[in-house]
């Protein structure tokens, strides 16, 4: 289905065309489109059929006059997932690729190649109607089948020649037909040499491709922090009379060298039940005993604590080990660099900036550092640590390490992952397909070569005559009469059930057959009243005939194109397809206005999508009445060069109290009859007409007792931003309407005689400036 109409540049009426934002101006189930005649219907129908053709002549063709720029087209069609249409000269692309959608559109173009609308119907008509047509004209048939015949040997015979010298510089593996359509490509001869490369390249990586793919990318290097917490936990201090019992334990402590708080702790704690551990006695009545216990309490337990985590987490990260771990991942890594250039086919650059060993020394210097500090706090609890200046030196010289190695560890992070990109295109690697391609350049390079092109022109005469000697015997086979008045059954008998349903007075049918044009078609005529009506040219061309130029008005004319229509309609996969209408009322009787929108409301209920597009405002407003899921109204209008199509209520209708002045003049233009009274109330309707459709149209522009000529003075002198600037093109016609209403406006006038034919224009002409 249609989505949204993105944007449309240099097409037609279109110098640029925008969609709106966001969901604004998608397309439903139902769309009603309101434009001015001019303003682009007939330009959006040939696109959406370029679109389902993806022909793009029909956009082609509607090249902007004026405009050097090319033509750009971009739809946005639904589906799972949407995707985007694109035009080009050479075609509709899709994105993501999809498929263009099928689409019926009902339009002037659609009238002139499939229907009869003129005064008479061509061949090539009849044959859109109603298939291939043949009857038993077999005198008139022998002598042309024996004709064709030996017009067909000789052309076979020089074909099978023509053939036969092309084949012979067919390269290997290919077939005439597919060498025969390969496309030109431009530097052919750089393109072999290139891809003789990439076959070399391919083959060398698809030898070592099982250890390229298994092999491990280059090992991470992670550079430890010092310990974040390790000043704060150097600035705790104990507090109250445990501070107090500190200074007599360390006292106590510094009497024997070689024991420190920890040996005490371990000993306090394996104490508790209220003795010495080492000779038993009572420890409940010792002073000294009783400050262990106020100096082994929670706090200092958590100090000692988070002591124990840092000196862990130094000793792992700064260790012997972890510096052995790092000097061997950065010693791999350079021989596996090394191994990627010789063997993987892949260069890779780390950056030199980072020293090992330097790293390592430092690393072993920050855990010196570190464990020193934190034993000086494990035996004095109580006091703030400071570092010296040699320690905080060290930190310092660990950080700006760590940064000094941030190139490293960024071009290691690079080259992984071009490791990872190089093992991924290893792996699609397929020497085959290279070579297929190396063939293929090979074959186009000997396709346009001086022999190859000439012999395929020769084999392009032979076949061109070929075909036409085959076209002309295939014309005078008699076997298609049966399939031919099949088809007129399948389709006549539609048409003419439409026909009865729009209550024309007409049916048609078929009574023959021609073979006029080349290929048969079905003689039709026009029945009505049980008299039949040709529809040769010589019966257009004689007035004394009757034919469709002298009995058929162009509403009937419009009414078969429009059954003709729905006919083929019926034969649709109505769900996947969008129907498309532009106008179809146009020209027809009102009478039969009613039953084309029932039959526009069938279709909009069968078929996946429809669109209607009409510069009828009252047309347009009773289509947008019809009951179906999700119905959407569009007007689409031009201003200062661009266009917009945007999703909008309708304008509204003329006021009530102009509705019937605006109804006597359609009616009069549908039935124009000669009445002097009727033509009195005509002539007096136009300017009220006028006067509530422009009041309706610029509500804020006009005075309630501003009159036609108050309303043309100010559409004339309006700027060009102002919204009457739209209306300045009618200037002329609203004052020669005007002008001539003015004679016979007044009772005075009511003596003066109407000029019948002259009424009936100026009528047509105010019903043009409201229809636009």
């Amino acid at each position: 289905m249609l989505k949204k109409i993105i944007s449309i540049q240099n097409v037609g009426r279109f110098s640029s065309l925008t969609a709106e934002p966001g969901n604004q101006g998608e397309f439903a189930k139902l769309n009603v489109i309101y434009a001015r005649n001019g303003d682009g219907k007939s330009t959006l129908c040939d696109l959406f059929r370029s679109l389902a053709q993806n022909a793009p002549a029909y956009v082609i063709g509607r090249k902007r006059f004026g405009s050097d720029a090319e033509s750009k087209v971009e739809i946005l069609l639904g589906g799972s997932p949407n995707c985007m249409a694109e035009f080009s000269p050479q075609g509709w692309a899709t994105q993501p690729q999809g498929i263009l959608p099928k689409i019926m559109i009902y339009d002037e173009r659609f009238v002139l190649e499939n229907v009869l609308v003129g005064h008479q119907v061509e061949a090539a008509q009849r044959r859109s109607l109603f298939g291939l047509v043949i009857g038993a004209q077999a005198i008139a048939l022998e002598d042309r089948v024996a004709k064709a015949g030996e017009a067909q040997k000789t052309a076979t015979t020089e074909h099978a020649t023509a053939e036969v010298n092309a084949k012979a510089l067919l390269p290997t593996g290919w077939t005439l037909a597919t060498w025969r359509q390969l496309p030109t490509v431009d530097h052919i001869e750089e393109l072999i040499r290139e891809k003789e490369e990439e076959y070399k390249r391919a083959n060398t990586a698809a030898t070592n491709a099982a250890a390229i793919k298994s092999k491990a990318l280059l090992a991470t290097l992670v550079l430890p922090e010092a310990p974040a917490d390790l000043m704060e936990v150097l600035a705790t201090s104990l507090e109250g009379t445990t501070a107090d019992a500190m200074e007599v334990v360390k006292a106590h402590l510094e009497k024997h060298r070689n024991i420190d708080l920890n040996w005490l702790e371990q000993g306090f704690d394996v104490g508790e039940a209220k003795e010495c551990p080492y000779c038993a006695q009572d420890t409940t009545r010792s002073e000294l005993v009783q400050l262990y216990a106020s100096i082994f309490n929670e706090a200092l337990r958590n100090q000692q604590q988070r002591i124990n985590e840092i000196e862990a987490a130094v000793s792992s990260g700064f260790g012997e080990v972890g510096r052995l771990r790092l000097k061997q991942a950065f010693d791999t890594n350079g021989s596996e660099q090394q191994w990627w250039k010789d063997t993987g086919g892949l260069s890779i650059s780390l950056s030199s900036d980072m020293n090992v060993d330097q790293v390592i020394d430092q690393m072993a210097g920050v855990e010196t550092t570190v464990h020193n500090v934190l034993k000086r706090k494990r035996n004095n609890p109580n006091q703030a640590i400071t570092l010296s200046d040699t320690e905080t030196q060290v930190l310092n010289a660990w950080r700006d390490c760590v940064d000094g190695a941030k190139p490293y560890l960024d071009s290691l992070s690079q080259a992984n992952a071009a490791i990872r990109k190089h093992q991924s295109g290893i792996a699609s690697s397929n020497t085959e397909q290279i070579s297929k391609e190396l063939d293929r350049f090979k074959a186009t390079q000997a396709r346009y070569a001086t022999n190859a092109v000439a012999a395929f022109a020769r084999l392009e005469q032979a076949e061109q005559k070929k075909g036409r000697s085959d076209k002309e015997k295939t014309n005078a086979n008699t076997a298609l009469k049966e399939e031919s008045i099949k088809m007129f059954k399948e389709y006549g008998g539609r048409i003419n059930q439409n026909l009865t349903a729009f209550g024309v007075a007409f049916q048609i049918k078929q009574t023959g057959v021609s073979f006029t044009g080349g290929k048969p078609s079905g003689e039709i005529v026009i029945e009505m009243l049980n008299n039949e009506i040709k529809t040769s040219a010589a019966d257009a061309g004689d007035p004394s005939r009757p034919s469709l130029l002298n009995t058929l008005s162009s509403g009937d004319k419009s009414t078969l194109a429009l059954a003709y229509f729905l006919a083929v309609l019926d034969t649709q996969d109505k769900a996947n397809s969008v129907v498309i209408f532009d106008d179809p009322f146009h020209r027809q009787d009102s009478a039969r206005k009613g039953r084309t929108i029932e039959r526009i409301k069938d279709v909009a209920s069968a078929f996946g999508q429809t669109i209607v597009l009409s510069h009828d405002l009252n047309f347009a407003r009773d289509v947008e009445r019809i009951q179906v899921d999700d119905v959407r109204t569009f007007v689409l209008h031009h201003k200062d060069g661009n266009s917009v199509l945007k999703q909008h209520d309708l304008p509204a209708l003329a006021t009530k109290p102009h509705i019937k002045d605006y109804k006597t003049l359609v009616d009069f233009v549908t039935d124009p009859s000669n009445d002097d009274e009727r033509c009195r109330s005509v002539v007096r309707a136009m300017r009220p007409a006028l006067e509530g459709y422009y009041r309706v149209k610029y509500p804020s522009q006009f005075k309630s007792n501003d009159w036609l000529g108050d309303m043309i003075g100010k559409i004339r002198e309006a700027s060009l931003d102002s919204p009457l600037a739209a209306s300045k093109s009618n200037v002329e016609s609203l004052g020669q309407v005007n002008d001539y209403s003015k004679k016979h406006h007044h009772s005075d006038t009511d003596g003066e005689p109407i000029d019948h034919n002259e009424l009936l224009n100026y009528a047509k002409q105010a019903l043009c400036i409201i229809h636009g």
